[in-house]
C-alpha cells in the first residue's frame, strides 16, 4: 500500500510533468508557428505580384 507522502510525490511529480508538457508543446507551437506566418505572407505577396 502507498503511503500518504509517496502519494503526495507522486501527484506533485504528475503535476510537473503535465507543467512540463505543456510548456514544452506551447514552444513546439512557437517554432512552427513563425515559419508558418512568414510563409502566408509570402503567400499573400505573390498573389498580389501575380493580380497586379
Amino acid at each position: 500500500m502507498i503511503t500518504n507522502q509517496q502519494q503526495k510525490d507522486l501527484k506533485k511529480r504528475a503535476m510537473f510533468k503535465k507543467l512540463n508538457l505543456a510548456i514544452n508543446s506551447c514552444m513546439e507551437l512557437l517554432n512552427w508557428t513563425i515559419p508558418l506566418i512568414r510563409f502566408f505572407r509570402w503567400l499573400g505577396s505573390l498573389a498580389l505580384h501575380l493580380v497586379h
